[in-house]
C-alpha cells in the first residue's frame, strides 16, 4: 500500500508540472502572436495614413519670376574634378555630391516606368542610411532638389514629368530602419504633366515627337558644316514657335510645347535646342539663370554650344521676335543677335553659379569672349 501511494503521489506532481509547462507555452504563444500582430498592425497603419507619419521632401525648381529659399548641402561631397569637355551628355550629372548622384541614377533607371505617373521610385540603402543620421535628415531636400534639377535639364526627351509634383517619402521605425522611396505628391493622383493621364499618352506623344523631328534631323544632316546645322536648327525652332506671354501653356517649359503644340517659354526653347544637338552629337549645354532685357531681372534658360572647339551662346527665344500679323512661318522674322555669341554679347545674362535653391556649385565651359 505504501509502494503504490508513492506512486499515485509521483504521478500527481509530474501531472501538474506538464498542466504548468503547457499553460506557459500557451502564453508564451499569444504573447508572440500579439507582439508579431501588433508590428503588423503598426506596419499597415504607416502605410494607410500616408502624408502623417512619414517625412515628406519636394523639390522647389524654378519658374518664371520665382525666387527660392536656399537649402545648404554637403558640398564637400561633391564630385571637385570635373572634366567639362568629355561629360556633357551628362553635364549637370557630373557637377552632383555623391548622394544627389544616387538620387538621380534612381530616376533614370526607371525612364520607362516613370512614363506612367504613379511608380513608386526606391531609394538605395545608402540614402537611407544617409537619413538616419541628423546631418543627413537635414540636407536630404537639398539633395533631392539638385537632382531632379539635373536629371531634368540633362535630359530634355523626358517631357511628361511634372517634378513639382514628385515628392521624396521616408520613414524610420523604432528598430531604426528606414524606408525612402518617391511618388506623387500626396494630393496629386500621379506626377505627368497635365494633360498626360498615362503611360499610352505619353508614347502617343513621343511618336509625334519622333515624326517632327527625324525630319528636321534629315534637313539638318543634308547640311555639310556643324555651323550650317546649328543655324537650321535656331531658325526651326524660331519658325515653329510662339513664345507664350499668358504663361498658361501647361507644357511651356518642355519640347512637346515647342514641336508640337507651337507654343513655349524659354525652357521650352532651350530645351528643344539641346535635344535636337544632342541627335546631331552637336555638344550643348542648358544654362539657367536670369537675364535682364527690359530693365529687371527674370528667370531665363539658353544654350552654350560647341563649336571648333569654342563655346558660343544661344538664345532662342531672344532671336525669336514677336510680331503681331503674320499669318505664316515663312513671313516670321528671324533674329541672330544671341546667335553663336561670346561672352561680349551675353553680357545682361547671368547664369547662375549654384543649383537652383542650394549652395552646390555649378561649373560651366568658359564662353569665348569674341562672337563666332
Amino acid at each position: 500500500m505504501k509502494e503504490k501511494g508513492s506512486v499515485n503521489f509521483i504521478a500527481i506532481i509530474l501531472y501538474i508540472t506538464i498542466l504548468i509547462l503547457l499553460s506557459l507555452m500557451i502564453a508564451l504563444g499569444v504573447h508572440i502572436y500579439k507582439e508579431e500582430f501588433s508590428n503588423v498592425k503598426e506596419e499597415i497603419e504607416t502605410i494607410d495614413s500616408f502624408g502623417k507619419n512619414q517625412t515628406i521632401i519636394t523639390s522647389n525648381l524654378p519658374e518664371e519670376n520665382e525666387t527660392a529659399q536656399v537649402v545648404s548641402i554637403d558640398v564637400s561631397k561633391a564630385n571637385q574634378n570635373i572634366n567639362i569637355q568629355n561629360n556633357i551628355d551628362k553635364f549637370y550629372y557630373n557637377q552632383l555630391d555623391e548622394y544627389s548622384k544616387q538620387i538621380y541614377n534612381c530616376l533614370e533607371d526607371q525612364k520607362e516606368n516613370l512614363k506612367t505617373g504613379i511608380a513608386i521610385i526606391e531609394m538605395p540603402s545608402e540614402i537611407e542610411e544617409l537619413l538616419k543620421t541628423e546631418e543627413g535628415a537635414e540636407s536630404i531636400e537639398g539633395n533631392f532638389t539638385v537632382a531632379v534639377n539635373a536629371f531634368e535639364y540633362d535630359n530634355p526627351d523626358i517631357f511628361y514629368l511634372d517634378y513639382s509634383k514628385m515628392a521624396l517619402y521616408y520613414e524610420i521605425d523604432s528598430l531604426g530602419n528606414c524606408n525612402a522611396y518617391i511618388k506623387n505628391y500626396e494630393e496629386n493622383s500621379n506626377y505627368l504633366i497635365e494633360g498626360f493621364n498615362s503611360k499610352e499618352d505619353v508614347e502617343d506623344a513621343e511618336k509625334q515627337i519622333n515624326t517632327i523631328i527625324k525630319e528636321v534631323e534629315n534637313g539638318a544632316n543634308s547640311l555639310q558644316s556643324n555651323y550650317d546645322k546649328i543655324k537650321y536648327v535656331h531658325d526651326w525652332i524660331i519658325k515653329n514657335t510662339i513664345y507664350d506671354e499668358t504663361l498658361s501653356m501647361n507644357n511651356r517649359n518642355n519640347i512637346y510645347g515647342v514641336i508640337i503644340e507651337k507654343n513655349a517659354t524659354c525652357g521650352g526653347y532651350a530645351k528643344t535646342f539641346k535635344y535636337i544637338m544632342d541627335k546631331l552629337n552637336i555638344n550643348s549645354i542648358i544654362i539657367q539663370g536670369e537675364a535682364n532685357q527690359y530693365g529687371s531681372n527674370e528667370y531665363h534658360a539658353w544654350n552654350i554650344i560647341q563649336l571648333d572647339g569654342n563655346w558660343y551662346g544661344v538664345d532662342c527665344t531672344w532671336d525669336d521676335p514677336i510680331v503681331q500679323g503674320i499669318e505664316s512661318e515663312d513671313e516670321k522674322p528671324i533674329y541672330y543677335d544671341y546667335f553663336l555669341k561670346g561672352q561680349n554679347s551675353f553680357e545682361k545674362h547671368y547664369s547662375f553659379d549654384t543649383f537652383y535653391g542650394t549652395n552646390l556649385e555649378i561649373k560651366y565651359p568658359e564662353m569665348s569672349v569674341n562672337n563666332y
